[in-house]
């Protein structure tokens, strides 16, 4: 099936009876045909085929190669990411696809490249979200970015990585956060 025709039928879907409202889209692998919605739990199960799955792929490396030649930079708030992507650990993250600490992963054809259309890696922030509601700091969340990268590729020097994740940061903020403080003479 050609990308426009996935595109067209993830599109097109839609629930049987569209006054059911549901909280939360429960995403399976595999293909089940149509969407089902559960009262009970008030969710709906939808379903990416193996085909489905390559297309979206394929589509979010074409977008981070276009944000990261855009100037784009992806925030980060590894915490509050953990929570809401219902991710079960922060290996998980996706900042080590977007800009990971072995720039090896990043190669033609390599873990994070596989299709070949990223250049290289996309810039990125670490940060917190919400500190009344998420329990971490900035240096937390750098820690533990630090414990998950490790084991993820021994040649990877998490300290530089972190460290130009870090000035990128700052160099972000200094360029586009006007100060508080008045100036002085």
């Amino acid at each position: 099936m050609s990308p426009e025709n996935i595109y067209v039928r993830r599109s097109e879907s839609s629930i049987d009876d569209p006054q059911k409202k549901a909280v939360t889209v429960m995403l399976r692998q595999g293909a089940g045909g149509k969407l089902e919605f559960d009262e009970t739990l008030n969710l709906v199960f939808d379903h990416d085929s193996d085909e489905e799955l390559t297309f979206m792929h394929v589509l979010q490396d074409h977008l981070l190669e276009t944000y990261r030649l855009a100037g784009l930079t992806i925030e980060t708030n590894p915490t509050s990411n953990l929570y809401i992507a219902r991710l079960r650990t922060y290996k998980e993250h996706p900042i080590f696809r977007w800009a990971p600490p072995d720039a090896q992963l990043l190669a033609a054809g390599a873990k994070y490249n596989e299709y070949g259309l990223r250049d290289g890696p996309i810039p990125v922030t670490i940060n917190t979200d919400d500190p009344g509601i998420m329990p971490t700091t900035l240096r937390t969340e750098f820690l533990l970015m630090a414990a998950a990268g490790h084991g993820l590729k021994p040649s990877a020097d998490l300290d530089a990585w972190l460290a130009a994740i870090k000035q990128h940061g700052n160099a972000h903020f200094k360029q586009n956060h006007r100060s508080i403080w008045p100036a002085t003479p």
